[in-house]
């Protein structure tokens, strides 16, 4: 049966559109004046105020920062004040840098909306976008408490505008639905999670935005209108499916488990952090080399070192800490090669560096040249020219394989090393995958 579609109550009709949150009154002691708190996307995504007439308030507002009382919220922010206009009014606005949730109960949690903003374009399931129509774009996670559903919802004129104006729009409406009520705690466990589980599909950040938490009588709880960091629009190859199946589709609920504990959920935070780093180039490629190296250090360290999960390879424990060991240890965990894919062979055999062209020597013996620079590194890197990117690629696709086996996932992957222009032709299983792509 088809789902139906979930309708938002936050509306984007362009990229990068002010969404207002709150119009009405404040009141700082026993003055009462007008103005808004709005999102502003550009120059950057953050929450916004702005105060009108306030000729009768200059020597409160001669201060840097205030608290604020929204009226009908009753709710206290503060503002920080970051422009003044002088006339015959005193016109002011500025940020607010801190949470904005406007709660109504606390009343246990029977499902909660929300939205997703410059979410990776996907193909999905079809879903009943209104009574007339439906569309493609509809995913459902399944948990043992709880399910979630994200629908696309995006039309091809917005497409082309988030794409040629860049910046931010809405792109998908989102429900977390539980199986019974649920208390907060238990609600705040999960979108913790579901905002980094959400990335790493994503390739870049994203989070839950304007969540709204329902009673099971269908009555709002609270509203969370938190500037929670979510990337600009910026094209990143994903490992996402052409297709998702039941495989994918459980994914979620494998993250919830491998990450049950706080300690096991910051590691995995940490890691998926470099990784979008690398991803999204955001040191450059020296600098993306550098980011996948800490994540390869963490996650030995974890599940080497802490967990004791995976066995450490090396003779001695000198030969053990070598870096290139340590991620030796981690793909032989997983039975893949350390070599470098079939269509990159070549260019590091061409290399020379001590005659090796086993990726897991080669890789941190770059980013030691890059971290401990010095003239004789300089030689080394100088035979790096034109081969760092297909050095980074490869970090980059052992990094995604490493993170998706150790979450338990057995499905299929878009394969970043094949490169067809025909996604379909990309896909490879994440436990059959060919010797071009490096795996005994």
């Amino acid at each position: 049966m088809r789902k139906k579609g979930i309708v938002s109550t936050i509306i984007m009709e362009y990229p990068n559109q002010e969404i207002l949150i709150y119009q009405g009154e404040f009141h700082f002691g026993t003055h009462l004046f007008n103005g808004k708190i709005f999102v502003k996307w550009v120059p950057r995504h953050q929450l916004r105020f702005e105060i009108l007439d306030c000729s009768d308030l200059k020597a409160i507002f001669d201060k840097n920062e205030i608290s604020i009382t929204i009226g009908s919220q009753n709710k206290k922010v503060k503002f920080f004040i970051e422009n003044k206009f002088y006339g015959e009014t005193i016109n002011i606005n500025g940020s607010i840098n801190e949470k904005l949730i406007f709660i109504q109960s606390k009343k246990n949690i029977k499902y909660i909306d929300f939205n997703l903003v410059n979410f990776r374009e996907y193909f999905g399931l079809s879903y009943q976008k209104s009574p007339k129509g439906s569309r493609l774009g509809h995913i459902s996670f399944i948990s043992t408490d709880h399910s979630i559903e994200i629908q696309n919802i995006l039309d091809e004129k917005s497409k082309k505008a988030i794409k040629s104006e860049g910046g931010y729009i809405i792109s998908n409406n989102c429900r977390i639905k539980f199986n019974k009520v649920t208390p907060l705690n238990r609600v705040n466990f999960i979108v913790k999670r579901l905002k980094i589980f959400l990335s790493f599909l994503n390739g870049r950040r994203v989070a839950p935005l304007f969540l709204k938490a329902y009673s099971s009588d269908e009555k709002i709880i609270w509203e969370d209108y938190s500037p929670y960091i979510t990337d600009h629009h910026k094209y990143v190859q994903s490992w996402l499916p052409f297709r998702f199946d039941d495989e994918f589709c459980s994914l979620w609920n494998k993250f919830l488990n491998v990450t049950e504990t706080e300690s096991d959920f910051e590691k995995m935070d940490f890691v998926i952090h470099w990784y979008l780093e690398a991803l999204n180039n955001s040191g450059y490629t020296n600098g993306s080399i550098i980011f996948l190296q800490n994540s390869f250090e963490t996650l030995y360290s974890w599940l080497v070192l802490e967990k004791g999960e995976i066995k450490a390879f090396g003779e001695s424990d000198k030969e053990k800490n070598y870096a290139s060991n340590k991620i030796r240890s981690l793909l032989f965990h997983f039975s893949l090669s350390t070599e470098f894919p079939k269509e990159y062979r070549k260019t590091f055999k061409e290399f020379d560096l001590n005659k090796s062209e086993d990726f897991a020597y080669v890789f941190p013996l770059i980013r030691n040249a890059y971290v401990h620079y010095s003239e004789s590194k300089k030689k080394d890197l100088e035979k790096l020219k034109g081969k760092t990117w297909p050095l980074l690629n490869t970090g980059i696709f052992y990094l995604e394989v490493l993170l998706l086996r150790i979450i338990g996932y057995k499905g299929i992957i878009r394969s970043r090393i094949k490169g067809s222009a025909y996604p379909a032709e990309n896909q490879v299983s994440i436990f059959n995958l060919s010797k071009e792509l490096a795996v005994k």
